[in-house]
């Protein structure tokens, strides 16, 4: 037992190990530091899926497909969570009503219907209304947002599943509702089971990240652990580097995607 806690305490006492432990130190020190300031900001997510079109449906031309009597062509669905992702109150007043706050798609969609799926709160006001009767932008509008307050939209549209942009002004505000990546594909088609999710990109990335996590530990166990395996089993070296570089290769690219999908919104927005 000695001999190990001797190895684990020499391995940290590496001069390369406390720069870098320094290092994460600072970032962490800098992440708190930026997040106690006071910042005006606001966000959005959203993702769009086909439902029925010319090159995802296989029914025969003589087929006319409607929603509500309406003759559409390519009927697509989109999600977006709108939120207050700073740490200001963003409040009616500061809209610039000559530059409202306006969901807009692009000039070949014609919005179906729309509708707030979840909100944080009742009392934050929120309204949705056609912009001046114009078939592909929509208009929002709320009394007031609190660090954390948001909604969940869902708007189903003809046409393309190109995703909108949201335009506006709002005072002290360096760009509105900034674009903060996409939605996860279950805000779309709902929750999936457990082969679905063995099926999906999602579960290998997990299952990636969980294979170089193991090699990592491999790698930072004392050196007279990988010569044990090492005598047992050939193919196992007993260079610890090997482990730790092979762990980062494997993982990294999971983690960095993993990373830049995931919810940023509310929790309590979460379906």
């Amino acid at each position: 037992m000695g001999g190990y806690m001797n190895e684990i305490l020499g391995f940290f006492s590496q001069g390369w190990v406390g720069s870098l432990i320094g290092l994460v130190g600072i970032a962490l020190a800098v992440v708190m530091y930026v997040r106690s300031k006071k910042i005006a900001r606001t966000a959005y997510q959203c993702a769009s899926l086909q439902l029925i079109g010319k090159d995802e449906s296989n029914l025969p031309d003589e087929v006319v497909v409607t929603y509500k009597g309406i003759s559409v062509s390519r009927l697509a669905k989109t999600m977006m969570v709108l939120w207050n992702n700073g740490t200001e109150v963003v409040d009616r007043k500061d809209i610039v009503d000559s530059d409202p706050v306006l969901i807009i798609f692009t000039e070949e969609v014609r919005i179906l219907s729309y509708s707030v799926i979840k909100r944080t709160r009742d009392v934050n006001g929120l309204s949705l209304s056609r912009f001046d009767g114009v078939g592909n932008i929509l208009k929002v509008d709320f009394d007031y947002l609190d660090p954390g307050d948001g909604f969940l939209i869902e708007v189903l549209h003809d046409g393309g599943k190109r995703l909108p942009v949201i335009t506006g002004a709002i005072k002290g505000f360096g760009e509105v509702f900034a674009f903060k990546g996409h939605l996860n594909i279950n805000y779309l088609v709902g929750s999936r089971g457990f082969v679905d999710f063995v099926k999906s990109e999602e579960f290998y990335n997990y299952f990636m990240i969980f294979l170089g996590a193991l090699f990592v530990v491999m790698g930072v166990l004392p050196d007279s652990f990988r010569e044990f395996m090492n005598s047992h089993a050939r193919w196992v070296t007993d260079h610890g580097w090997f482990y730790l570089l092979f762990g980062f290769i494997i993982s990294a690219p999971s983690v960095l995607v993993v990373w830049l999908r995931r919810n940023r919104f509310p929790k309590s927005l979460d379906v």
